[in-house]
């Protein structure tokens, strides 16, 4: 039984390791060009993002990105349909593992949306 203890001791141990040390080898924008082409993939409209990504995995898995255009169709008014300071978005983990993403918050700071 002690050894068990032991076993699973150290397996929580390297977890909590995991999740506190790998936001510092794991670089958001790689992610980036991943992200903009699911949202045009979405929505039909580019996105671009001027600032950094930044992740964050606990206690929910979190992405933060600063600069965020969303782009008009062409023809409207004006070139952007939203233009965002910063977006801040997180979301549970477990439903994540399993592939399912449950968005716990969605910040928006400083948005300005033209429709």
């Amino acid at each position: 039984m002690k050894k068990l203890l032991i076993v699973v001791g150290a397996v929580i141990a390297v977890l909590i390791l995991v999740v506190v040390v790998a936001p510092f080898f794991i670089s958001a924008d790689s992610f980036k060009g991943q992200i903009l082409a699911q949202v045009q993939s979405a929505t039909g409209r580019q996105m671009t993002i001027a600032g950094p990504l930044s992740l964050g995995f606990f206690p929910n898995v979190k992405v933060e990105a600063t600069g965020v255009t969303l782009a008009n169709p062409p023809g409207a008014q004006t070139p952007a349909m939203a233009q965002i300071k910063q977006v801040d978005i997180a979301v549970r983990l477990i439903p994540l593992l399993s592939g399912q993403v449950e968005v716990e918050r969605l910040s928006l700071v400083n948005p300005q949306i033209a429709l």
